[in-house]
């Protein structure tokens, strides 16, 4: 299942625009949640960068640095067609700091280095800020209506088309993965094509629940989620009633699962 055939949550697009038409129209910045301590073995670096991916100016600081792409990590990927700001973390074990007055690589500046004791692993962050300008609106009081019922009722958070590649082509590749048909050696791809996976049954069962009236309706097995929270939860039979009245207070969220090893999945 593709974006496409996704249910609408507050009806169809009532205006249309247009988004990234520059790489400034999409600006988004990592927020940690943490600051590095200033000691240890990994070296994190923050760099600014625009039309460039995450992956190419990871390999890039490997190179400057003479260690193996492998002992470059991130938090997660970022657009290429945009201005992003993002945390590098290099394991540099027994070594000086590089001197990074001599790094030079078009379109990215390094704004902050410090030290710290754990590895930045992917999702190891708060969240994003996301600044995101959108041009030539064909309705703007449409758009400003439609606002109004999305701050109340909020959004059905869908993975978007940037999840599953271009044409879907991450998800397609990961079914013919399961059958058989190729073999996946990289692991950048395979986690590629295992997101894919997870997000389609994610945004089905999110879809399902639309088709079927049961936006605001908690059902036993749901995974819930603390309002501005990561932390989530299963609900239980027992708790149903308190937990809608939860839901209306806007106290917690029905979300739906991410299945994979340690991850919480709705029980039926």
């Amino acid at each position: 299942m593709m974006v496409t055939a996704l249910q609408w949550l507050h009806g169809k697009p009532v205006a249309s625009g247009a988004i990234k038409l520059t790489a400034e129209d999409f600006i988004v910045r990592e927020d940690l949640g943490f600051s590095p301590e200033g000691e240890g073995e990994h070296l994190m670096v923050y760099v600014r960068k625009k039309g460039c991916n995450t992956l190419f100016v990871a390999d890039q600081l490997a190179r400057f640095v003479g260690i193996s792409p492998r002992s470059v990590s991130y938090a997660g990927l970022k657009d290429r067609q945009a201005v992003t700001g993002q945390w590098f973390c290099l394991h540099l074990p027994g070594k000086e700091d590089p001197d990074f007055s001599q790094f030079s690589l078009a379109g990215c500046e390094i704004l902050l280095v410090k030290r710290q004791k754990r590895k930045l692993r992917i999702g190891s962050l708060k969240g994003n800020d996301f600044e995101l300008t959108i041009r030539h609106i064909s309705d703007q009081q449409a758009v400003e209506t439609r606002l109004q019922h999305i701050r109340t009722f909020g959004v059905a958070n869908y993975f978007g088309e940037q999840r599953f590649g271009r044409a879907g082509n991450n998800f397609v590749q990961a079914e013919r993965w399961a059958k058989g048909e190729i073999e996946v050696k990289q692991r950048n791809k395979r986690s590629f094509y295992l997101s894919a996976v997870r997000s389609v049954i994610f945004n089905f069962i999110v879809s399902e629940r639309m088709l079927n009236n049961k936006v605001r309706q908690i059902m036993d097995g749901d995974v819930m989620q603390l309002t501005g929270s990561g932390s989530c939860f299963v609900a239980k039979s027992e708790e149903l009633s308190q937990l809608q009245l939860r839901l209306q207070a806007g106290e917690i969220q029905i979300t739906a699962p991410l299945y994979g090893e340690k991850e919480l999945g709705t029980q039926s």
